[in-house]
């Protein structure tokens, strides 16, 4: 070989090395470096962002989620007005919390923070149904639906043709009872004599024995007799008081002050009411209203007498009325509409003066059971299964390098 061929061939070596295509192979490995670094925090922002709108969806007020810096999460909310609020070094909020969010005792309870809201019922604070016993006809109705009543009031009459032909067989009762007692009385009179002048005789031997047995018997029969005509005489008394009664209810009086809401028979009907009480008209008190709210078993733990109580109508949402919680049944009641959930009844009293609420109208209640706070929730695993206690603290974000 030539020397001037070992230089050509030296000269093509070094241009193979230091030519375009060996920068391409040598940059091609840190370019695919980059690009895996590129899609892994790609990956890892589109996973905040949807644990993000995870949180939103649970109805929280706030959003808390983490932004990635380095390997360690710096935790941060943003409130409803799109104000960020940063967290302190371990991970908790450095501003006041605002009413309305979702606390980290609620998240693990599984309810939100917040009044618990039912629907409810309002009924009358007093509520009477006004009915008989009596069979007759309804002669006159003197009240309609609407009218104010006082308390004795007389509201409707029944015949009474019956019910005082019952009154009058029992007076008549009771004096034939008096007049039997009378002759007892008598006839007991007559035996005790006889019975004195028994023993005078036998004390002188001047009677036989067997009279003087006979008679003292005879006063002994004539005493009984006297005792079972004083139980008739009460019996039939009592028989005359319970008609005089079955007589008073043909007259219909108003129990209570307030209004008629409702009348179930027409004048002219027949009452039937020898079985059980027929109600011919019912009497509620409108001044003062109770609501009945029905609570859901999963909220009944967390309420109590005492507690702020508002509520509003359907007919006017704007308008609020405003209560304390008076009582909690005890007994759990089933709506008929639903498979088999559990409510429980709360009472509550408002004043009615002005007469917007009607018995029976929908309530929408609203039970306040304290300050609801805002909590900085963890992003992550730990909201996933609410196991480690430590929401909102910082943590190292495996598989994530510094940049």
């Amino acid at each position: 070989m030539r020397p001037d061929d070992g230089k050509r061939e030296a000269e093509r070596q070094a241009a193979k090395t230091d030519g375009p295509g060996a920068r391409q192979e040598a940059e091609a490995p840190a370019a695919a470096s980059g690009k895996r670094r590129l899609s892994a925090m790609r990956s890892s922002t589109q996973i905040a962002l949807s644990v993000a709108v995870l949180c939103v969806s649970l109805g929280g007020t706030g959003i808390g989620y983490r932004l990635w810096t380095g390997k360690s999460i710096n935790v941060f909310a943003v409130d409803r007005g799109g104000n960020k609020r940063d967290s302190d070094e371990d991970g908790r909020s450095n501003e006041a919390s605002a009413p309305g969010a979702v606390t980290a005792a609620a998240a693990a309870e599984g309810r939100s923070a917040g009044p618990i809201r039912a629907i409810g019922l309002v009924k009358p604070s007093q509520w009477v149904e006004v009915g008989t016993q009596q069979t007759g006809q309804l002669r006159t109705l003197h009240v309609s639906p609407g009218d104010a009543v006082m308390q004795g009031q007389l509201l409707a009459e029944i015949d009474p043709d019956l019910a005082q032909n019952a009154v009058d067989g029992k007076a008549a009762a009771v004096a034939q009872a008096n007049a039997d007692l009378h002759v007892a009385q008598a006839d007991l009179q007559l035996a005790r004599l006889q019975k004195a002048r028994a023993m005078g005789l036998m004390a002188h031997d001047a009677m036989a024995r067997r009279d003087y047995e006979r008679a003292k018997a005879e006063w002994a029969r004539m005493r009984a007799r006297v005792e079972g005509g004083q139980a008739a005489v009460r019996a039939a008394q009592m028989e005359y008081r319970i008609a005089l009664k079955n007589l008073e209810q043909t007259r219909l009086l108003s129990p209570i002050d307030g209004v008629v809401i409702n009348v179930l028979i027409k004048e002219g009907q027949m009452v039937v009411g020898a079985q059980t009480a027929q109600v011919v008209l019912e009497v509620a008190n409108l001044k003062t209203m109770t609501i009945e709210a029905h609570v859901a078993e999963a909220d009944v733990p967390y309420i109590e007498v005492g507690q702020k109580v508002s509520f509003s109508i359907l007919a006017d949402a704007g308008q609020q009325w405003h209560s304390t919680l008076r009582r909690i049944d005890p007994g759990a009641i089933q709506k008929p509409d639903t498979a088999k959930a559990i409510y429980y009844r709360a009472l509550f009293d408002v004043d009615n003066a002005d007469g917007k609420l009607r018995p029976m109208m929908t309530a929408e209640v609203a039970i306040t059971v304290g300050d609801a706070r805002i909590a900085d929730l963890e992003i992550g695993a730990d909201v996933a299964s609410g196991a480690n206690g430590d929401i909102g603290r910082s943590r190292p974000a495996s598989g994530v390098e510094a940049t």
